[in-house]
């Protein structure tokens, strides 16, 4: 493995899209993942997929795992890059968008400017990319499992690269609990 950390790393827009799409199928799968099953998603050429992931290999990001079942698997150093951590269960969080149901694993909520009077944007990072959801749909989120925290707005951009979205949040709520 480079003698170097994750925060030295400077992945490509390709790598970065095709090690976040290895990590969401491999967690959704639970085995090695194809190449060809993550040029499907990232909408490539199956040897572009393989040339990057020899790249991906020499940072320590990925491994191969040969014979029939083989494929490629996340490192731990893989979750480390993206700043995801590997859970094993996992708390669901409703997604709806246009009035229906979305099933995927929000994995984090940042409020980004919750200090200006009158706009609040969050930036919502899920487990796995989204395409059911494009720029201006209207979604909620929520409620989230520890808080009960819903969040309603309009998506404002999309990150397929990091399977996260902008949000302008219209309306936040969540239950009131005595201290």
């Amino acid at each position: 493995m480079p003698n170097m950390n994750t925060s030295e790393l400077d992945l490509s827009a390709i790598q970065s899209q095709i090690l976040t799409t290895l990590i969401n199928e491999y967690e959704t799968v639970g085995e090695p993942v194809r190449a060809s099953e993550i040029a499907a998603v990232v909408d490539r050429n199956t040897g572009t997929v393989r040339n990057q992931m020899t790249n991906l290999r020499t940072f320590a990001l990925v491994t191969a795992v040969q014979g029939p079942n083989g494929g490629y698997e996340p490192t731990d150093r893989a979750y480390q890059y993206l700043g995801r951590e590997q859970i094993d269960e996992r708390a669901s969080v409703t997604l709806s968008g246009n009035y229906d149901r979305i099933d995927v694993t929000v994995d984090g909520i940042t409020f980004t400017n919750t200090h200006h009077p009158t706009e609040c944007t969050a930036r919502i990072h899920f487990q796995e990319t989204v395409t059911q959801i494009d720029r201006g749909d209207a979604i909620a989120i929520g409620p989230t499992p520890q808080f009960g925290l819903a969040v309603v707005g309009e998506v404002a951009a999309i990150d397929d690269t990091a399977d996260e979205l902008l949000l302008n949040v219209s309306q936040l709520d969540a239950p009131l609990t005595e201290a």
